[in-house]
């Protein structure tokens, strides 16, 4: 792994990440679809957990059952995905970024600076609330630098770590802390257990002008895990289909692109591949 001690939010630290997929956008990244519409998806999902064609077709809202051939091979498991909009958008930017370009931030902003400012207090909050000592973590990427994450702490002895997300608006707040709807932030944390080799990470959803912090710990499963890679790799794959691409027509055009610039201050190295029983963080 490599870690970056650049301050979050500024231009090295936004320079260490890119063309680097990241845990903030493991869902992007994950974003693949069967093609089928949603009224195909409910008979689909009702036939699998054991419905009768009838019921399945009731729940779905047909009269009689679609005849669809893929539906038949969503149903058998042979229908492939495909890539979703978001996915492919993604691949292009950081094929983009890994020939020298920056792909533009077109939103978040202010969503994001909140989140910076709030984090720290949102970690006291939750040291004060659990007894567990957090401490501060760089920016870090595997050795190819394809891969990486910032967490928001790391509680070293424990093999856990915590992700911290303000609750800036109030739909937010309502669809995660009050309906536990927390599906948008689940990649993410499995990504980190995934990259850091965690036992468990404490999602935070943490509401400042409410002075509440909830705690919710996701625990490792290796299947989920590797579902999670299976799909980060065939992902990386698409990313350099395009960065393939975009060499050969720079090269034509009269020379190749140069790289990313490397961050302002020098990364720290450790081992590549910790070992599943040794979380490993650098010494700041």
């Amino acid at each position: 792994m490599i870690y970056y001690t650049d301050r979050q939010g500024t231009e090295a630290w936004y320079e260490a990440r890119r063309g680097v997929i990241t845990g903030s956008r493991a869902s992007d990244a994950r974003n693949r679809t069967n093609g089928l519409t949603k009224q195909q998806n409910i008979y689909v999902d009702a036939i699998l957990r054991g419905a009768t064609q009838g019921e399945a077709q009731f729940e779905a809202g047909y009269k009689k059952a679609p005849a669809s051939e893929d539906v038949e091979r969503a149903i058998r498991g042979t229908l492939p995905l495909k890539w979703g909009d978001g996915a492919i958008s993604y691949a292009m930017d950081l094929a983009r970024e890994r020939r020298g370009g920056r792909a533009p931030v077109t939103s978040g902003f202010a969503a994001t600076r909140i989140g910076q400012e709030e984090e720290p207090f949102g970690r006291i909050a939750y040291m004060a609330k659990t007894g567990l000592v957090v401490e501060e973590v760089g920016f870090a990427t595997t050795d190819d630098r394809k891969f990486g994450m910032s967490l928001d702490g790391a509680v070293p002895k424990a093999k856990g770590a915590v992700e911290i997300k303000t609750m800036v608006s109030s739909s937010t707040l309502f669809k995660a802390m009050v309906d536990g709807d927390i599906s948008e932030y689940r990649d993410q944390c499995v990504f980190a257990l995934w990259l850091f080799v965690l036992d468990w990470i404490d999602l935070c959803l943490w509401c400042p002008d409410l002075q509440h912090l909830e705690v919710i710990r996701i625990v490792r499963d290796e299947a989920e895990i590797q579902k999670l890679e299976d799909d980060l790799m065939a992902f990386e794959s698409m990313v350099s289909d395009y960065e393939a691409a975009l060499r050969k027509k720079l090269g034509a055009a009269g020379g190749e692109a140069p790289a990313p610039a490397a961050p302002t201050t020098a990364p720290k190295t450790i081992a590549t591949k910790p070992a599943a029983n040794d979380f490993v963080l650098p010494d700041f």
